[in-house]
């Protein structure tokens, strides 16, 4: 499924996540019904088999591709994988040895945790000035 590499651009690293997540989980066995079930859902009453050979072949080449968006990235994990929630952590390691790890959850709508950690973001601000 995956005969291309990953590319050493940024983009790259998404690819490969995507994949790390496909052959881990062993969705690369049921790629065949989550190609479908795309189509299906994407062709939503269309009964016209370009539409259905259009989507399948773009699809395949998001999939396979060397590089991918964050746009590209989170589509594929939600509206093909079916994720419903991504915590997407982030592990630096500095030059001394330390370590920190960051995690952020994303689900479908992204929008609202993008508010929601605003929100936080604020809070904790508030508390903070409280507690000093």
């Amino acid at each position: 499924m995956f005969k291309n590499n990953v590319s050493t651009k940024e983009g790259g690293v998404l690819a490969a996540l995507f994949r790390k997540v496909m052959i881990e989980n062993n969705l690369t066995k049921a790629k065949d019904y989550l190609i479908q079930r795309y189509v299906d859902k994407t062709k939503s009453g269309s009964s016209s088999k370009n539409i259905e050979r259009k989507t399948k072949s773009s699809l395949i080449k998001y999939i396979t591709a060397e590089d991918m968006s964050w746009k590209t990235f989170l589509s594929l994990m939600f509206d093909f994988i079916g994720a419903v929630k991504l915590d997407i952590t982030v592990k630096v390691t500095f030059p001394n040895g330390n370590s920190s790890v960051h995690t952020t959850t994303v689900r479908r709508n992204i929008v609202e945790d993008i508010k929601k950690e605003k929100e936080d973001v604020k809070e904790n601000d508030t508390s903070n000035k409280t507690n000093k």
